[in-house]
């Protein structure tokens, strides 16, 4: 059994692949299988699919699939932390793991000990003068505590923190600097032109102002060459004042330093209360986070240790130094942390054969794929520790070529869009269309959006987004659960999202939407707070309660109340919640109650208190409880890219606003990370000192890498497309754009110039043939069937009328004519301007979208059951919809509500002849 490593492209059948690699391993009689996942959901997948695997081996005797399936039954299924904690835990006593919702609550109460902790250290004036000298406040500072990666930045600072008072003390010596620089620039204001004064002189009254202008740029006003061309430099006072503004930029200078280091060291000065307080909290609920089991076990043996024969007698401990065949999904997503503890298993299992066989090592992933960078996914740690195995053909590289998700169309878009996005290895890992296609009848395509800005502002962008997104749900004829919008931040999700709901357009995560989103779901809470829950204050949830809809709804919650409190004693658990909710049972729905029960099972089987608490818990873990959306969904999916990862939705519309934030680093000369702003990292670029270019070099290696990573979200955003993918881009003026967007331009400029490429899917696989198409008269009238235009009251029938009865007459001969969108008829009785107007008609997106749809035509057709009837001027049959059109001409004022009832007969006429087809009826009207 070979060991690979195995890169799998978007939709290339990845988890496939993973689940026959283990099967197989089982085939030939593997005992010790670790198979690593990064998700529960994958594990499960993995699992249920290798039972299904094995069941559907029907050449196999009865007898061989139970063994296979007992094997199966014996594989190490497991999420990364999960193994890791079983790692933890061989070392003696271990706190319970905090699943994320447990994470939520207790990151709540850490805050609000921490916050307690600084106050009470003597801390805190400290840190308030540190935040005003960075002209921010205290929870911005302490804000990104939370986050394990600053955590880790911060522990790697600490042998810094001795110098957070001199740098203090440095900070105003520097200003006072400045000032006094500043003073001797003032006095030659009267010797020198007005233009000098106010683009150099007036600058340098703030760190800050300077720092945001163009002079600060240059490190010598003699290269200034905007400023004037007949200076003469070299003479006073302007040579006086060239002198100052270097000393002046040399000092601003060190003061820039002062500050990144003042900024990262202010924060790490209070990580150590943090983690304290953090201690304190996980010991009293008995919890611990992922992040503490990481670095217990590197702890081991030390961070920075090479070998690592402590943790290797934890794996020893528990048989893992037996396992024959380790494999591990999303190889990229992997830290430096996660290689250092996993590879002492790795360098066990490759260096040759066990006791029992055969060993190996399978990892499979993808690069361009590698989106928590930010949780500290590391590319090079794997790189590093595997490197040699690849070299010396321990380990064979491998990639799957195919796309399996994905139309050929989309397919070909994103190997452009690679060529264009990635450079390396990457650049060269095209996908191609597998050669049996699961093919579909509709439209295929990638579109270009451009959006404005009106001025500076970008709220335009959200009503176009909206209305675009409008469109294309009519020209799809899907239900907005077809439909998913990605974007980069959950600010723009919020946007949209308020957009859409101010169109009374639902929305939902793609995960599903919060429980206390719904309204059921609130419901349930004002019911249980009613009837269970203390006496508030507000009254807020009695005031609820008594409304005539709650009322309706659940009854009198007083009485409900008294039952409760004669039937149960306080405080009340789990069983009175759970028969509260199952009191709701046939009034809302049963997924949202199941989901309360559970969560109510969770909260009292951990030692929960009482239904205050519950209630409490459930506000606070209320963005990570969802409820699961159905198929064939009313809401719109909305959520972050980052959020989709290993998803797939038919229509994708990723809205690509792209910004580059300065992000910290580690500068080797200061022994401690650095961040700087934007205009300081242009200030720095332009000096001579070789810690200014120090600074540069090393921000330009991180800036490589956050739009590498930046590259992959827009590549995991566009591949999750399975039919057609749109692109929203803000427009700039100057045409400045950030890479990735520039690369998303220049592949559409290859593909598709126009900004949009399209085409039509058939299920055959191949367009059909169009079927022969009789074009009927009008048949002669029965029975009490009305004249044509007989639905007109003859009161408003003028000469006018007449005359418009009549256009629409051979609007409509026309138009009987037209079957193929590229053979438009001649205008034959048309005028001009009725052949213009019947030519834009057809040739609108939204008309030709519905009257060109596969299937057979019928023109003019007479349509009846048994108590309705009518003619139809436009139907379309296809083998699981019915197309009715109605084309109508000039103005439908005062028509409407006949329309309107000629669609419900015509609707109700098909429904009925057609029971298995879903019946689409389109009213279009030839003059906007």
């Amino acid at each position: 059994m070979k060991s690979i490593l195995l890169k799998a492209s978007a939709g290339s059948g990845k988890t496939t692949r993973l689940t026959e690699e283990v099967f197989n391993r089982i085939l030939i009689g593997g005992k010790f299988i670790a198979a690593l996942t990064f998700t529960r959901a994958a594990t499960t997948e993995m699992r249920s699919r290798i039972m299904k695997e094995i069941a559907s081996k029907e050449e196999l005797s009865l007898l061989e699939r139970l063994r296979l399936i007992m094997e199966a039954g014996r594989v190490g299924y497991s999420t990364i932390d999960s193994f890791f904690y079983r790692l933890f835990a061989a070392s003696g006593f271990a706190p319970k793991l905090a699943d994320e919702k447990a994470q939520i609550e207790l990151l709540r109460e850490i805050q609000v000990l921490f916050r307690d902790n600084v106050m009470q250290s003597g801390k805190a004036n400290k840190i308030i003068v540190a935040a005003r000298i960075l002209r921010t406040d205290m929870d911005t500072l302490w804000e990104p505590l939370a986050d394990e990666q600053t955590i880790e930045r911060c522990l790697l600072d600490m042998a810094r923190l001795k110098d957070l008072d001199d740098l203090m003390k440095e900070n105003g010596v520097l200003k006072k600097r400045l000032a006094s620089i500043t003073e001797k620039a003032n006095a030659l204001s009267d010797k020198i032109t007005p233009a000098v004064n106010n683009r150099v002189i007036n600058t340098l009254a703030d760190y800050d102002s300077f720092i945001s202008k163009t002079v600060a740029t240059h490190s010598d006003l003699e290269n200034y060459k905007s400023l004037s061309k007949t200076i003469e430099w070299k003479k006073k006072p302007y040579s006086d004042l060239n002198k100052i503004f270097k000393d002046y930029r040399k000092t601003a200078e060190k003061l820039s330093i002062n500050k990144a280091l003042l900024r990262e060291l202010a924060v790490a000065s209070l990580c150590e209360l943090y983690l304290e307080a953090a201690a304190a909290v996980k010991n009293e609920k008995g919890l611990i986070f992922f992040f503490d089991v990481r670095r217990g076990l590197l702890a081991l043996d030390g961070e920075a240790s090479m070998e690592r024969p402590k943790l290797m007698s934890n794996y020893f401990s528990l048989g893992l130094d037996r396992t024959e065949h380790l494999l591990i999904d999303e190889f990229q997503d992997t830290s430096k942390g996660d290689i250092a503890i996993l590879l002492p298993l790795i360098d066990e299992i490759l260096s040759g054969q066990g006791v029992r066989g055969e060993r190996s090592f399978f990892a499979v992933g993808d690069w361009k794929q590698m989106i928590y960078g930010w949780r500290g996914a590391d590319r090079e740690a794997l790189e590093e520790a595997i490197g040699n195995y690849i070299k010396n053909k321990v380990i064979t590289e491998s990639s799957l070529e195919y796309n399996y998700r994905s139309t050929p169309l989309l397919i070909s878009f994103f190997n452009k869009l690679v060529e264009n996005l990635f450079s390396g290895k990457e650049k060269t890992e095209t996908q191609k269309p597998p050669e049996k296609l699961d093919t579909f009848d509709g439209a295929t395509e990638v579109i270009r959006v451009e959006l404005e800005k009106d001025g500076n502002s970008e709220a335009p962008f959200y009503p176009a987004i909206v209305e675009y997104l409008k469109k294309k749900k009519a020209e799809y004829g899907c239900p907005w659960g077809d439909m998913a919008v990605l974007a980069l931040t959950n600010n723009h999700v919020q946007k949209i999202e308020a957009e859409l709901l101010k169109n009374d357009i639902g929305v939902s995560a793609v995960k599903g939407r919060q429980l206390l989103s719904t309204q059921e779901g609130v419901a349930v809470m004002l019911f249980i707070a009613g009837v269970l829950a203390k006496d508030d204050e507000t009254r807020f949830v009695a005031t609820a309660a008594a409304s005539p809809l709650f009322r309706e709804m659940f009854g009198s919650i007083e009485d409900i109340r008294a039952e409760f409190a004669q039937k149960y004693p306080r405080p009340y658990g789990l069983m009175t919640v759970s028969c509260a909710i199952e009191l709701l049972r046939g009034k809302l729905p049963s997924t949202i109650l199941d989901i309360w029960q559970d969560e109510a099972q969770i909260f009292f089987r951990e030692g929960g208190a009482d239904v205050d608490s519950f209630l409490l818990r459930m506000f606070n873990i209320r963005f990570s409880v969802k409820v699961p959306e159905a198929e064939q969904s009313k809401n719109i999916k909305i959520d972050t890219i980052h959020g989709t990862k290993g998803l797939q939705f038919r229509h994708v519309f990723v809205f690509w606003n792209e910004d580059e934030k300065p992000s910290p680093f580690y500068l080797e000369a200061e022994k401690c990370h650095v961040q700087f702003t934007g205009k300081e990292l242009e200030f720095l670029e332009a000096s001579d000192s070789a810690i200014a270019k120090d600074i540069i070099e090393n921000h330009e290696i991180n800036l490589t890498r956050l739009r590498r990573e930046k590259a992959n979200v827009f590549y995991v955003a566009a591949t999750r497309a399975i039919r057609t993918l749109t692109v929203f881009l803000p427009i700039k003026k100057d045409e400045n754009y950030k890479p990735v967007h520039q690369a998303v331009l220049d592949t559409f400029l290859r593909f598709a110039p126009d900004g949009s490429k399209k085409e039509i899917c058939y299920l055959s696989g191949k367009k059909k043939e169009p079927e022969p198409v009789i074009i009927l008269s009008v048949p002669a009238k029965y029975n009490d069937e009305p004249e044509k235009y007989g639905e007109i009251d003859p009161v408003l029938v003028s000469a006018n009328i007449k005359a418009g009865i009549m256009r629409g007459d051979r609007l409509h001969r026309w138009l009987a004519n037209v079957i193929d969108k590229d053979a438009i008829p001649p205008a034959g009785e048309l005028n001009d301007e009725e052949y213009e107007a019947a030519v834009c008609f057809v040739e609108r997106s939204d008309v030709s979208a519905v009257m060109f749809r596969p299937g057979n035509i019928y023109i003019e057709q007479q349509i009846s059951d048994k108590e309705n009837f009518g003619i139809v001027d436009r139907m379309i049959v296809s083998d699981n919809l019915i197309t009715i059109i109605d084309y109508k001409s000039g103005s439908m004022r005062g028509l409407r509500y006949k329309y309107e009832e000629q669609l419900k007969r015509y609707t109700k006429i098909m429904a009925a002849l057609y029971p298995q087809r879903r019946v689409e009826y389109y009213m279009l009207s030839i003059d906007i």
